[in-house]
């Protein structure tokens, strides 16, 4: 059977670092579909300016730069929808993983705390089953932090641990 998305990887990421200030998936989709200079959103009448005046300014992406995020909401864990998983993600250049990939964003700061097991359990079985529709293997080799293809990021955290993950995964 055809992969339905012909991917190759599965590339994970989080969203609070210290290069980076969004906390939640709404604030994500609200940072990159805006005008940004540095990590701040501005409007466009301050890019213009910004603009003008010799500085370096972002435009807009039509949607965030993740395919899929998970996040605690309400007292749950949910899997969101960003960018479809057959488009083009604009979360890691390096290597065309925008294009190679499927990038998942766990919301929260793995940095400085392990993500919650529960999170890793709710993740595990959707992303086996996006991984199946993509064609991607469930190995290390193509399911892989953002700091594997980018050495200057943490993501998806010092703390994070992509090998059980993976493990999950595959049990699911």
């Amino acid at each position: 059977m055809t992969p339905r998305y012909a991917k190759d990887l599965l590339v994970v990421h989080h969203s609070l670092t210290k290069d980076g200030v969004t906390v939640s998936w709404s604030a994500i989709r609200r940072f990159h579909t805006s005008w940004r200079h540095g990590d701040q959103a501005v409007t466009a009448a301050e890019a213009a300016a910004l603009k003008a005046a010799g500085k370096r300014v972002e435009p807009p992406w039509e949607d965030n730069g993740y395919n899929l995020g998970v996040e605690f909401v309400s007292e749950h864990y949910e899997l969101l929808a960003g960018r479809p998983l057959s488009a083009k993600a604009a979360a890691c250049p390096q290597f065309n993983a925008n294009e190679r990939g499927i990038h998942v964003c766990f919301v929260g700061n793995y940095d400085e705390i392990p993500p919650p097991e529960a999170m890793l359990r709710f993740a595990a079985p959707h992303l086996a089953h996006v991984c199946g529709l993509a064609g991607i293997v469930t190995d290390s080799t193509h399911v892989i932090g953002h700091r594997d293809l980018n050495p200057a990021k943490s993501c998806p955290g010092t703390q994070f641990s992509v090998g059980r993950l993976i493990a999950l995964m595959q049990e699911a």
